[in-house]
Order: structure tokens, then sequence, then C-alpha cells
């Protein structure tokens, strides 16, 4: 129960079911199994830059 109000306080409230990516430098992170299309996306982008 901590742990679930403490992500959604870090997170934000929202995002753990929608699609939501985060990029730093080449560090790629998606919020949830919902995000992992998403990933792939800005992965091959940054495989072919």
């Amino acid at each position: 129960m901590i742990a679930h109000s403490m992500s959604r306080r870090l997170l934000g409230e929202g995002r753990e079911r929608g699609v939501y990516v985060q990029t730093d430098g080449f560090l790629i992170t998606g919020q949830n199994p919902a995000s992992s299309a998403k990933v792939a996306e800005v992965l091959l982008k940054m495989l072919k830059a």
C-alpha cells in the first residue's frame, strides 16, 4: 500500500494505464506494458540517427 501511494505521487495521477515514455540521453523508459510500442519506436529512431 505504501509503495503504491508513493509511486502515484512520484509518477503522477492517470499515468498508470496510459502510454508514457521518457528519454534521457541513451536511457529510454516506459511507464508500463502499454508503453512498450512507443519505447520500441523511440529506440528505432535513436538507432537510425
